[in-house]
């Protein structure tokens, strides 16, 4: 087939490639999802295009065009919404571009653009090869499906924690050796708050580079349970605890598919860590406002064709139809986005037996001068804000900007710049910098790179700071 891409000021692309219908359930409706395959039978070998401006990524072996899968019939921007969250986090998801659609010069309807899931798009992403990557997917009744690589590895890591003592130091230090823990606190915290109920036992896929022991880490994906798109009370939903259930139904939450969550649960360490992950994100990307600013953001740039593809695929009242009442159904996410965090916070503090949250304030003087990392958190502004429970200890450290030293706490006088420690409630903590005292001229090497990997090699080089003000 022939396809173009034409963008709002006039540019564009065009290619001839491969096509297949895409997905599962949402075959089912009348607009199909399609996936684009660069192959040098019909084309080019690969799209060079850039797809997604926000990303690095100028080049792509396949993408897709999705009809919105199961939320189809609700606002065909659910799972773009929810996976763009994301996207200032560690956590591996598709990127998601809003399309018009013509097929042979007919109107087709909304489908959004995404990246294709496999081995190409991990490469293109973390800047490696595609032949080093294991990726794996696991579904229904524990159906294996590797999709590139082997899983042996992974395998071995279910095995190893079977019988183990999950407080026992050296399991700890195994699992931090297999697993990039932050990024999978990450993604179980994301999809616990979205209340995803076609997880965790179906849509899960998970890789690692495999050259060098590289650690695994989850992909987020196919997101469209999440937000109460069944439910306008799933705000309510306790999917901490449906995540943690060591007995639940073969879908969607059987026991294998919550065993290493629960396992890592038993760990005083990786059970704080979660905690404190949690809170990050409730404080962050989960708060009500962010949550609703970025709705708008996404819906507006939809909402005046949504009646045009209604009209597209408008059945006589019978069904199905897609995205019809669809500004009712933008407001059940808008119900979830205000109601969910405080449903949030509770299902924490009830499953972990924890203490009502606390306040802390984090100042940093000067303003401008530095930051605060707390946690999996950067604050780089005064008079932040954020809730975090008392008896689970947060890490902070102090990190100067170019010209700044770090002069201490003001809370605390006698400390590093890095600290642990349980917050009272409520929690003041002030980050004090002052100029650093370089002599005019002076020339700060501020980063050096030497001897990248033969995947990506930007050469060596070496970068200079003039934190003065002459040159």
């Amino acid at each position: 087939m022939h396809f173009e891409i034409l963008e709002t000021d006039g540019s564009g692309y065009a290619a001839n490639a491969g096509v297949k219908i895409f997905g599962g359930w949402s075959r089912g409706f009348p607009q199909k999802s399609l996936a684009i395959y660069a192959r040098n039978y019909y084309g080019p070998s690969e799209f060079g295009y850039i797809l997604f401006p926000n990303t690095a990524v100028e080049s792509y072996e396949a993408f897709v065009l999705r009809n919105s899968g199961n939320d189809w019939e609700f606002t065909m921007l659910r799972d773009g919404f929810i996976t763009s969250l994301a996207n200032d986090l560690d956590i591996d998801h598709q990127q998601y571009r809003p399309a018009v659609h013509y097929l042979n010069g007919e109107f087709w309807g909304i489908q959004n653009i995404r990246e294709k899931v496999n081995e190409h798009f991990l490469a293109s992403n973390h800047s490696i090869s595609a032949d080093n990557i294991d990726l794996l997917e696991l579904e229904g009744v524990n159906e294996w499906n590797i999709i590139h690589g082997t899983n042996t590895d992974y395998i071995n890591l279910i095995d190893y924690l079977e019988n183990q003592d999950m407080n026992d130091t050296l399991v700890q230090n195994a699992l931090e050796h297999w697993i990039d823990i932050e990024s999978y606190m990450s993604y179980q915290a994301f999809q616990i708050f979205i209340d995803n109920q076609d997880w965790p036992g179906n849509n899960i896929k998970f890789w690692r580079d495999h050259r060098f022991g590289e650690k695994w880490r989850w992909i987020l994906y196919d997101t469209d349970f999440g937000f109460g798109i069944w439910d306008y009370n799933a705000y309510t939903h306790n999917t901490l605890s449906f995540a943690l259930d060591p007995n639940g139904p073969g879908w969607p939450n059987p026991p294998w598919s919550t065993f290493l969550f629960r396992k890592m649960m038993d760990n005083d360490h990786f059970k704080h860590t979660f905690i404190n992950i949690y809170c990050d994100l409730l404080n962050t990307v989960f708060k009500p406002d962010y949550l609703i600013n970025h709705l708008d953001s996404i819906s507006n740039k939809i909402q005046d064709i949504i009646p045009t593809h209604q009209d597209r695929w408008y059945n006589n009242g019978n069904w199905p139809n897609s995205a019809l009442n669809w500004e009712y159904k933008i407001s059940v996410i808008e119900n979830f986005s205000n109601s969910r965090q405080a449903y949030a916070r509770n299902h924490l503090r009830n499953e972990f037996d924890l203490p009502l949250l606390g306040i802390i304030y984090l100042n940093i003087e000067p303003e401008g001068s530095g930051s605060v990392q707390l946690n999996s958190l950067t604050i780089d502004h005064d008079g932040w804000t954020g809730y975090y429970f008392p008896t689970v200890p947060i890490i902070v450290e102090a990190i100067p900007n170019n010209g700044f030293i770090f002069a201490g706490w003001t809370e605390f006088p006698d400390s590093t710049s890095s600290m642990i420690l349980e917050i009272t409630n409520p929690f003041t903590l002030t980050a004090v910098f002052e100029p650093s005292e370089l002599a005019p001229g002076t020339i700060v090497v501020n980063e050096i790179n030497y001897n990248s990997s033969d995947d990506f090699n930007p050469e060596d080089w070496i970068e200079l700071h003039n934190p003065g003000e002459t040159a």
